[in-house]
């Protein structure tokens, strides 16, 4: 069927070189491999085949190192709710929170902020806010009292562009943000948890030549990937197509043996004394005190000459 599909020995090459690669294929790489196109991003692909982020990425690598695809990476900064972003655009920024607990009647800070839910620090943002955009009105007596005023009755009804801000489809990039927007992220990267950069790595996955000859294979559907006792309890492995493995494939590199870091300490340190010109002696495990600490001029009263700095040994046998 080969020859008479294949008009000379080139192609038949290289049609054997096809079905000997998709033979090596892991089951991760031949459920991916049906879902590629000529060019597809990564977050599309995990769409596409409904698996897990890992699984894909596993797929996509092996198959880059059989030269299946390439795969090309991009960064770029996504802005992104922070927790305290969640939570305003869930409950209510914290300023309607205060308009909405004076609507009635003014109030004292204290009594706004147990009313409102609202914390020292947002009682003092949303109060600085409310006050820039004339929306309360502050007199002083014993404590702080604030009323509504009819800017703020008016800001209570209508939808602010800081509600709208916290509506948009996040992540999202700044790039995409128009003018009040971006004037709104700006003032929420001054306050604390609410917006928040992060970087993002894009991957482009395109089919190179070979695996585009390969998309068009059709792949066995029953190749194992082990050999099971069941199959050798059965015979089944006698008819069945397995796996194979591509033993030249590029592996990570994987370190031999080293010292242990306590021995790399010793070395270091000993190394510093021969550079400063002392010499290295071997002697006996047991020294006399005389040569370990009068002869180095230890003082008398010095800590290394205490019981639990240094072990003195009754009548050694050397």
């Amino acid at each position: 069927m080969l020859i008479q599909k294949y008009k000379n020995s080139w192609d038949l090459a290289i049609c054997m070189d096809i079905l000997e690669l998709s033979k090596k294929l892991h089951p991760l790489e031949r459920k991916v491999l049906p879902h590629l196109k000529k060019t597809i991003s990564f977050d599309e692909l995990v769409e596409s085949t409904g698996m897990k982020d890992v699984e894909v990425m596993r797929a996509v690598q092996w198959m880059e190192n059989k030269e299946i695809i390439s795969v090309k990476k991009s960064e770029k900064e996504l802005i992104s709710l922070d927790k305290n972003g969640i939570s305003y655009k869930e409950n209510g920024l914290p300023e309607k929170k205060f308009l909405n607990a004076i609507k009635d009647k003014s109030l004292i800070l204290a009594e706004i902020g147990k009313k409102a839910s609202l914390n020292q620090n947002e009682l003092s943002i949303s109060m600085g806010l409310l006050r820039r955009q004339n929306a309360i009105d502050v007199k002083k007596d014993k404590e702080l009292i604030v009323s509504i005023t009819e800017s703020g009755k008016e800001l209570l009804k209508k939808e602010t562009t800081e509600e709208k801000f916290l509506k948009l489809s996040f992540p999202i990039e700044e790039s995409v943000l128009n003018k009040e927007q971006k004037a709104v992220f700006l003032e929420y990267m001054k306050r604390k948890n609410i917006v928040k950069k992060n970087k993002q790595i894009l991957r482009q996955i395109d089919l190179t030549e070979t695996g585009e000859k390969l998309s068009k294979q059709k792949l066995a559907d029953n190749v194992a990937d082990k050999l099971t006792s069941k199959m050798l309890k059965e015979g089944s492995w006698e008819k069945q197509d397995f796996r194979e493995y591509d033993v030249e494939i590029n592996v990570p590199k994987i370190s031999g043996g080293k010292r242990h870091f306590t021995n790399q300490s010793i070395e270091y340190i000993k190394n510093i004394w021969l550079e400063l010109g002392f010499k290295e002696m071997t002697g006996s495990m047991v020294q006399t005190s005389f040569l370990d600490l009068d002869a180095l001029f230890v003082p008398q009263d010095h800590p290394a000459r205490d019981m639990q700095d240094t072990f003195f040994v009754k009548n050694p046998r050397e």
